[in-house]
């Protein structure tokens, strides 16, 4: 474990939700700060819990720790802030239910406001209270990740950023239109969960407006999740998904890792070392 990682546990966000948050220091503090904000997959938890798995001990090398440890490096200039799921249900199915309203193994009903980016605005001035980083709470620019699961939090945001787009000006909306500025990247990572639908955000509206936040997408998929014949419609609407951010005219790299082997789970978690 890096020396500079530190596990804060319970952080305060909005409204008495909860989350723990992996917090790793920059490596690098001569170029201008940026906070990396990741959300994580199923089966990823702490190492011991994923340990204590019959199973999951297999993929142990990926556990939220490890994974900040591998953000920190690929983002020297960056803080890292790996944020825990609220529950991890059957130490298996990452439930962010602080973030989106999902049902016991953390599949999505996607609303117009779940408050996700005001707790997230939160979170990460508590962290930065914690931790005595300030330029973690409000002025740094933000990239916000997630991988596998984790991007139903992601694509929760972009429900909000429709949502305010189209608020009147109010205290509320205020704070949450500070809160977009200062995410400059979202960074989708093989995207997936187990419901049938809504993997990927399709509606032109929503899309619409995401594109006047003049926020950069990234997009890295493999064939476990894009090529899946069993679950064809995360294929299918994650085409959707960028070929409507492309005629947006969002500014948008996509790449398939992988693209000439079957689909592979071992694969999909390897996406988390090589994706940059």
């Amino acid at each position: 474990m890096a020396p500079n990682l530190q596990r804060l546990v319970a952080v305060s966000g909005y409204n008495e939700r909860v989350n723990d948050v992996i917090f790793v220091e920059r490596q690098i503090s001569t170029d201008p700060a940026s906070v990396v904000v990741f959300f994580g997959g199923d089966v990823q938890d702490y190492p011991e819990n994923m340990k204590s798995h019959r199973d999951h001990g297999a993929y142990v090398e990926y556990n939220l720790e490890a994974v900040a440890e591998i953000l920190a490096s690929k983002f020297k200039s960056s803080f890292i802030c790996v944020i825990r799921p609220a529950k991890v249900e059957l130490k298996t199915f990452s439930c962010f239910s602080n973030f989106v309203t999902c049902n016991d193994i953390g599949s999505p009903t996607h609303l117009p406001n779940q408050n996700a980016l005001l707790h997230l605005t939160i979170l990460l001035l508590s962290v930065a209270e914690q931790t005595g980083h300030s330029e973690v709470g409000c002025e740094s620019p933000l990239i916000i990740m997630g991988f596998s699961k984790g991007c139903v939090v992601l694509n929760q945001l972009l429900h909000e950023f429709h949502y305010f787009h189209h608020l009147p000006v109010d205290k509320e909306s205020h704070i949450n239109a500070l809160s977009m500025v200062r995410i400059k990247k979202i960074v989708w990572l093989d995207g997936g969960h187990s419901g049938r639908k809504d993997t990927w955000v399709t509606s032109s509206n929503v899309l619409s407006s995401f594109q006047s936040t003049g926020i950069a997408v990234d997009i890295h998929v493999t064939p476990y999740q894009v090529n899946d014949d069993r679950r064809p419609w995360i294929g299918k609407e994650e085409k959707q998904f960028h070929t409507l951010l492309k005629k947006l005219g969002v500014v948008l790299f996509r790449k398939v890792h992988f693209a000439e082997e079957p689909p592979s789970l071992d694969n999909h978690f390897l996406l988390l070392k090589i994706f940059c």
